[in-house]
C-alpha cells in the first residue's frame, strides 16, 4: 500500500462488510492461517501474507486479494479495492468472451445470491461490488455451489475465515 490511509480504508471496508467492529476486529478463531514462504516467485508488487488450507492472502498492486485454489482446475478470488469488493472465478475449461455478461448464481450453505458477472479475459468472470450479505456468507460459510451459465462449481470455504482474518491483521500491522 502506498499510504497508511489507504491501508486503513481497505481494512475498514472489509471490517464493515463483515460486520466486525471494536475488539472483534481482526480476532481469529480456529483455524488460524499460517504464514509461509511461497514456492513460486512473485512479482515485486505482490506480497504474500498467509495460507490456510487452499486459500492464500496477497497484497497485489495495493489491493488485498484472497485466492482459493483447490487444484481442481478453477480458482476464485475476493478482491478488496479501496472502495469496493469484487468476486472473481477462473476456470481453464471456460471459453469466456471478455466484456460479455454472464449470469452467476451462488448458493452458500443454502443462501442464494445471483447477479451478473463480466468476462475479464478468456477464462475469468468477475462480479463487481459484491454486497455485505454475500461477503458475510463467504466469511462464515462452509461451502458454495456456483453456477455460471451452464457450468457448476463447488467451492469449499474451509479456511476462508482464517485467511481473511490474516489479511486484516496484516493491514493492521500485526
Amino acid at each position: 500500500m502506498s499510504t497508511m490511509r489507504e491501508a486503513a480504508r481497505v481494512l475498514m471496508t472489509v471490517a464493515v462488510l463483515l460486520g466486525l467492529d471494536g475488539p472483534a476486529l481482526g480476532q481469529v478463531l480456529a483455524p488460524t492461517a499460517r504464514e509461509i514462504v511461497p514456492a513460486t516467485p512473485v512479482r515485486s508488487d505482490q506480497t504474500f501474507i498467509a495460507r490456510s488450507n487452499h486459500w492464500t492472502a496477497w497484497l497485489v498492486d495495493g489491493k488485498l486479494v484472497f485466492i482459493e485454489d483447490d487444484g481442481g482446475g478453477f480458482n476464485s478470488a475476493i478482491i478488496v479495492n479501496p472502495d469496493t469488493i469484487d468476486f472473481g472465478i477462473t476456470s481453464e475449461a471456460w471459453q469466456v468472451t471478455p466484456g460479455a455478461s454472464y449470469d452467476m448464481q451462488i448458493s452458500i450453505d443454502g443462501q442464494v445470491f445471483s447477479g451478473t458477472a463480466i468476462g475479464t479475459n478468456n477464462t475469468t468472470v468477475q462480479m463487481r461490488n459484491i454486497n455485505r450479505a454475500f461477503l458475510q456468507n463467504l466469511y462464515w460459510g462452509r461451502s458454495a455451489l456456483i453456477r455460471v451459465n451452464q457450468h457448476d462449481l463447488v467451492l469449499s470455504l474451509t479456511g476462508s475465515k482464517a485467511i481473511i482474518d490474516a489479511g486484516l491483521r496484516y493491514l493492521r500491522g500485526g
